[in-house]
C-alpha cells in the first residue's frame, strides 16, 4: 500500500482540493449525472456477458440478473487488490446461487469475458490513436503509445482465445490440483473437476459460435470502454472544463490500462488519480489545479456510491442464498451429469458400432 499512497500524495500535491470542491459544489444536482455512465458501463458489460452464454442459458438468465452479478463483481474488484479475479469470483458465485447457471458455466463464460475485455480495450485504443492523428490537442507520443498498447492488447486477446479453445488453462489447473500434497485437499479438488470440465467447454464454445454472436459480444465490450470515455468527458464538463471528446478519448483508455496494471492497489488508488492529473496536463486541460481536483473528487465519490450499492446487493444475496443441501453439492452433481452427457452422446454416435462387442468401452475411452 505504500506505493499507491505515495502516488496519491503526488497527485494531490499537483491539484487544489479546495478549488476542486468549490467546482464540485457549483455543479449542484447536475453532479448526479455522474452516476449514469457507470450504470451504462455495467449494462454493456452484462449484455456482452449474456452474448457469451449458450442460447439455452441465455433464455433462462435475464439481463437484470447478469447486471446484478457484474455490480457485485465490480464492488469486490474495487475493494480488493486482485487484478479483478476476486470480482470475477463474486460474479460467478452470485450467478451460481441465484440463477439457472452452474458454477462451471459461470467460470467458463467469465474466462471468455476476460478475453473480450482485452479485445474491446484494444479496439478503443486503436480508435484513440486514429482520432489523435487529426486532433492538434493530442500529443504525438499519445498516438504512438495508444497504437502500441492496442497492438499488445489485441495480440493478447488472440492468444487468450487460442488458449481457451484448446482448454489449456483448465487442463493446467486440473493437473495442479491433482498434485496437491494432502489427500483431503486432493479429494476436495476432485469434487470440483466436473466444474472445470464444464468451464472448459463453456469457454471454448463462445469462440466457435455464429460470427454474428461473436461480433455482438466484441462490440459490447468495445462499447464498455467507449462509454468510459464519455464518462470522463462528462465529468470534466461537470467540473467546468472545456474539453473536446478527442482529449477525453486520448486519456481514458490509457488510464484504464494503468489501472489494470496496478492490480496491487484497491480501486487503482493513487495510480488512477496521478494518471488522470498527468495526462490531463499533457493534453492541455485548462485550469488543471481546480479541474483535476474536482474530477478526482467526483469520480471517487461516484465509485463509492456504486461500490456501496454492489456490496449491499452481495450481502443481500448471501442472506437469500439457498440452503446448503441445495447449494454447491447439488450443482456439482448437475455439472458432472451435464459434462458426462455432453461428452458421451456425440462420441457414442461417432465411435460406437453395433457390430463391435466392445463398442461401449471404446466410446468411454474416446
Amino acid at each position: 500500500m505504500a506505493l499507491p499512497l505515495a502516488l496519491l500524495a503526488a497527485a494531490l500535491a499537483r491539484v487544489d482540493l479546495a478549488a476542486g470542491a468549490r467546482r464540485l459544489a457549483s455543479a449542484g444536482p447536475l453532479a448526479l449525472l455522474a452516476l449514469v455512465p457507470a450504470g451504462l458501463v455495467l449494462a454493456a458489460d452484462a449484455l456482452g456477458w449474456r452474448r457469451l452464454l449458450s442460447p439455452v442459458r441465455r433464455r433462462r438468465v435475464g439481463l437484470p440478473r447478469l447486471f446484478a452479478a457484474r455490480l457485485c463483481g465490480e464492488a469486490v474488484a474495487q475493494t480488493l487488490p486482485s487484478a479483478g479475479l476476486a470480482g470475477e469470483a463474486a460474479s460467478a458465485w452470485y450467478l451460481s446461487r441465484h440463477a439457472e447457471l452452474t458454477l462451471g458455466e459461470s467460470i467458463g463464460s467469465l474466462a471468455a469475458r476476460r478475453v473480450r475485455v482485452a479485445q474491446g480495450h484494444g479496439a478503443v485504443l486503436l480508435l484513440a490513436a486514429a482520432v489523435g492523428l487529426n486532433a492538434p490537442a493530442v500529443p504525438g507520443r499519445f498516438v504512438a503509445l495508444a497504437a502500441v498498447a492496442a497492438a499488445l492488447l489485441l495480440g493478447t486477446a488472440g492468444l487468450g482465445s487460442l488458449l481457451l479453445l484448446s482448454g489449456a488453462p483448465f487442463v493446467r489447473v486440473r493437473e495442479g490440483l491433482r498434485q496437491l500434497p494432502w489427500e483431503a485437499a486432493r479429494a476436495w479438488a476432485g469434487a470440483r473437476f466436473a466444474s472445470l470440465g464444464v468451464a472448459q467447454r463453456e469457454a471454448s464454445r463462445s469462440f466457435v459460435g455464429p460470427w454474428r454472436a461473436r461480433a455482438a459480444a466484441s462490440f459490447c465490450y468495445a462499447l464498455v470502454f467507449l462509454v468510459e470515455v464519455v464518462d470522463t468527458w462528462l465529468l470534466l464538463r461537470l467540473v467546468g472544463a472545456e474539453v473536446s471528446f478527442a482529449q477525453a478519448l486520448a486519456v481514458e483508455p490509457l488510464v484504464s490500462l494503468l489501472r489494470a496494471f496496478a492490480f496491487f492497489a484497491p480501486a487503482g488508488l493513487g495510480v488512477q488519480d496521478l494518471g488522470y492529473v498527468t495526462l490531463f496536463q499533457a493534453v492541455g486541460v485548462p485550469q488543471l489545479a481546480a479541474v483535476g481536483a474536482g474530477f478526482v473528487l467526483l469520480k471517487r465519490l461516484r465509485e463509492l456510491v456504486w461500490t456501496g450499492l454492489g456490496w449491499s446487493v452481495l450481502v443481500a444475496a448471501e442472506a437469500r442464498a439457498r440452503p446448503k443441501d441445495e447449494g454447491p453439492n447439488t450443482q456439482l452433481e448437475e455439472e458432472a451429469s451435464s459434462e458426462a452427457g455432453a461428452a458421451e452422446d456425440p462420441v457414442r454416435l461417432r465411435v460406437a458400432q453395433p457390430d463391435h462387442a466392445d463398442a461401449s468401452d471404446r466410446a468411454r475411452v474416446a
